[in-house]
């Protein structure tokens, strides 16, 4: 998760400032920490430490006079979900904030994150709750609330819903009485690596419980290397499909001709398809056919 700052630059004063002071802080009253310092003509900052609950303020600096404006007013970002970052894909690609600002890379990651997820994830429909073995008995007796899946073994409840973590939002418990009459049940809390979901109720001994899921072979909680990997290189095929669809391959300026490379969506897709392979490798799966998907910048 990251979030991505953009504020205007204004004339408050006769000070000539040269550098912009960035702040955060948990909360819209707290205490602000100096978190970044840039030169003031760029107005733009992605802070890969902040979440939801990050507030900021601005200030600029004139380093001669050292002199400090006042604080901006306290602000929220954009926050941004995903399984790499605005930083890992300008660090695999030669794409700077000329081609494509922080703000247009963090909403292309968040597309290619959903395609990930629909690469590597598997759905199970309506799991039926029961025994697994001695540690995981998954006991319907009215007290007990802690249940494991059955796809547990080596693989990890996945990010269903594509916010980038794996949430109770991600399951669905249904209980059904002995009547057939069925009501979902909320979840407390869920944990990735083990498959373990805890319910905010127990289900009576006369119940039945049925969980709905998603399951991967590695771990989007974290997110595994390998999954921050596939999501780098996808992203960066589709910001390079962003800069390069409905440009001139070749472009003369006098004596000057510029070519560019239109390879490069198709070099970082294969490259994905390879570690989606070894991603679905790791339970013997295979890589689903791949689709371009859409996304909006």
């Amino acid at each position: 998760m990251s979030n991505v700052l953009h504020w205007e630059v204004e004339e408050a004063s006769n000070i000539e400032y040269d550098f912009s002071y960035i702040y955060r802080s948990t909360s819209e009253s707290g205490t602000y920490t100096n978190i970044a310092n840039q030169a003031i003509t760029d107005n733009t900052y992605n802070d890969e430490e902040g979440d939801s609950s990050s507030w900021y303020k601005v200030r600029f600096y004139n380093s001669v006079s050292l002199e400090y404006s006042a604080y901006s007013v306290a602000f929220k970002a954009n926050t941004y979900a995903g399984f790499c970052s605005v930083t890992d894909v300008r660090n695999m690609t030669n794409i700077t904030t000329d081609d494509l600002n922080d703000t247009q890379v963090a909403n292309i990651i968040q597309q290619a994150m959903k395609q990930v997820n629909r690469d590597i994830n598997v759905e199970v429909f309506r799991e039926k709750v029961g025994q697994i073995d001695e540690m995981r008995k998954n006991s319907i007796n009215g007290s007990n609330t802690t249940f494991y899946v059955q796809n547990w073994n080596g693989r990890y409840i996945a990010d269903a819903n594509d916010d980038g973590d794996v949430t109770p939002s991600d399951i669905q418990v249904v209980y059904r009485d002995s009547d057939g009459t069925e009501a979902e049940s909320s979840v407390s809390s869920v944990t990735s690596a083990g498959g373990q979901f805890v319910m905010a109720t127990a289900p009576t001994s006369e119940q039945e419980v049925y969980v709905t899921y998603q399951w991967a072979a590695r771990n989007p909680d974290t997110p595994d290397t390998l999954i921050n990997l596939a999501c780098t290189l996808l992203s960066s095929a589709y910001c390079y499909s962003k800069i390069n669809i409905g440009m001139a391959i070749k472009t003369d300026f006098g004596n000057t001709k510029i070519t560019r490379h239109m390879d490069s969506y198709n070099h970082y897709i294969e490259r994905y398809n390879d570690i989606i392979n070894k991603i679905n490798a790791s339970w013997g799966g295979s890589l689903t056919a791949y689709a371009d998907s859409p996304y909006t910048v």
